[in-house]
């Protein structure tokens, strides 16, 4: 179905869970915020259950990253590693950013001693990123990167990384050539180097960056909805997310949507067609939604200052999210194909994808507060 679908018969008061009718004045309508469907929501209610979510999310992850002797956090790296720290940065919640922050730094202390041991087995461009991302926040969260920027140091000399098409493994006149579904890895370690270059005063310098990045994908041709079998679609969305998290530094700074209307547009039209299928599967429940897809679009448009109270597709977008988080506080793992059953509990999938969807859900569900004095958002 495309945008505008109509939601089964009967179903409406199951997905909104909110007033069917409109508030009696005008201060009660300052009070509730509405849906897409016509559903009304008490909006500081909706406040307390995100946050909620947001606090179960956490203490899932971290019981998930540290079992078995960390073997999550050690299969993932450097991306289960600063989790935390993404959600601390701007997060507007005291409660939040006071957990977040330290288990972010019990899981950067734990992955880099881990890292520190077996990173003469690793490819050298990876082994570089790992400590730059993880050096970018203890440096933000004003603690010693020293033992990071030592490491850095010595493998950026020693494997010739000042040639930035050897360190990132792309050739500057080629960028026009990468595939969308390469973009999602380059655009964010070209963000790093540019962000790393600011607050560690170019002791890494490049030679191209992301002028020459953003030039190319302003070429790059982003495929629309329906969700195809070639994952055309899937690669364009996700692409499409990514740039939106370069230009901000992953939500470091207020995405202000006049920068890139083609960008926020069609995510916009993008998370829409999730919506409508989320109607779609309620009464169809092996109908296929992202959910990975909605929480990172819905984490965008926050970041971009879109509100429960201002905005009708966040609003839908976090209540549905809340309906599906699991008692655990875990979000089901979701493929196509095979959408009516959790994968979550499957042996064969790995670490990165049974906590993707989490992460990104927690994430998307914060509140959020670009005041907070950081290094890297002055």
């Amino acid at each position: 179905p495309g945008a505008g679908a109509k939601p089964p018969p009967g179903l409406v008061r199951q997905l909104t869970k909110g007033l069917r009718r409109r508030p009696s004045d005008v201060e009660d309508l300052g009070r509730f915020c509405q849906d897409l469907r016509g559903g009304w929501h008490d909006i500081a209610a909706l406040r307390q259950r995100r946050h909620r979510a947001v606090m179960k999310g956490m203490h899932f992850m971290r019981k998930f990253l540290l079992k078995d002797k960390c073997k999550a956090l050690y299969d993932i790296g450097e991306d289960g590693a600063t989790i935390f720290f993404e959600i601390w940065y701007s997060s507007a919640d005291t409660k939040i950013r006071a957990t977040a922050k330290t288990t972010a730094r019990e899981m950067i202390d734990k992955y880099e001693a881990y890292l520190s041991k077996i990173r003469g087995t690793k490819k050298q461009s990876d082994v570089f990123f790992d400590y730059l991302f993880m050096a970018r926040c203890r440096h933000e969260m004003d603690e010693d990167a020293t033992s990071m920027l030592e490491v850095l140091d010595e493998v950026f000399k020693q494997n010739g990384f000042r040639d930035t098409n050897k360190l990132l493994g792309v050739d500057v006149a080629k960028l026009d050539d990468v595939p969308v579904e390469e973009w999602v890895v380059l655009i964010v370690r070209v963000m790093i180097l540019e962000f790393c270059k600011i607050l560690f005063g170019n002791r890494y310098p490049i030679q191209w960056g992301l002028k020459e990045a953003f030039a190319s994908l302003r070429k790059l041709e982003l495929t629309p909805p329906p969700y195809d079998d070639a994952l055309r679609f899937h690669e364009s969305y996700y692409c499409a997310t990514h740039i939106a998290f370069a230009i901000t530094a992953y939500d470091s700074i207020r995405l202000d949507p006049k920068w890139v209307p083609w960008l926020t547009n069609y995510m916009r039209r993008s998370l829409e067609y999730w919506m409508d299928l989320a109607w779609v599967r309620l009464k169809a429940p092996d109908t296929y939604v992202d959910i990975d897809g909605v929480a990172e679009v819905c984490d965008i448009l926050r970041g971009a200052g879109a509100t429960d109270a201002n905005d009708r597709l966040v609003c839908s977008s976090s209540l549905w999210l809340l309906d599906q988080q699991n008692a655990n506080g875990s979000w089901p793992l979701w493929f196509f194909g095979a959408a009516e059953k959790d994968l979550w509990e499957d042996s064969k999938e790995n670490s990165y994808n049974k906590i993707h969807p989490t992460w990104v859900a927690t994430q998307c569900l914060r509140d959020r507060n670009f005041e907070l004095g950081r290094r890297g958002n002055q």
